[in-house]
């Protein structure tokens, strides 16, 4: 059998090839999981946009008002079109696991986990947090 994307030369387990194949995702490209990179660069991108509009407004000092733009920011991008700015920089897409968009009130809960970072720490084999396993999401690849 040939090596999978883990360097082990056989499933094992409850491991699989790539993330996303339980789930019927395509290995890479447009519809599989985004990988842990790109969802670091985008939550990134995203964090910094909103100090930045905060700091141009004269509150970069205030950190639980940074909480709040940021889980605001997220909910409302992610209800209204599937993805943050930074998730479009990166091509990736919040949908639910049949590849629809997720909608506000499922686009409020997941952001108000994500605040708590933890949940996304604790992810599955298909890289899926728990704030995506909750609301029965994930973050695919548009492009």
């Amino acid at each position: 059998m040939k090596n999978d994307s883990y360097g082990s030369s056989s499933i094992k387990n409850n491991e699989q090839p790539y993330p996303g194949q339980s789930l019927g995702r395509p290995s890479d490209g447009p519809g599989s999981i985004a990988s842990i990179i790109r969802r670091v660069i985008a939550f990134f991108i995203d964090w910094y946009l909103c100090w930045g509009l905060l700091a141009l407004a004269g509150f970069a000092d205030q950190s639980w008002l940074l909480l709040i733009v940021v889980y605001l920011y997220m909910s409302l991008l992610i209800g209204f079109g599937g993805h943050t700015v930074g998730q479009l920089v990166v091509g990736a897409q919040v949908q639910t696991l049949d590849g629809r968009p997720v909608g506000y009130a499922t686009a409020f809960l997941r952001s108000f986990l994500v605040m708590l970072l933890l949940p996304v720490l604790m992810m599955d084999k298909d890289t899926r947090g728990v704030h995506d396993r909750i609301r029965h999401t994930a973050l695919v690849r548009i492009r």
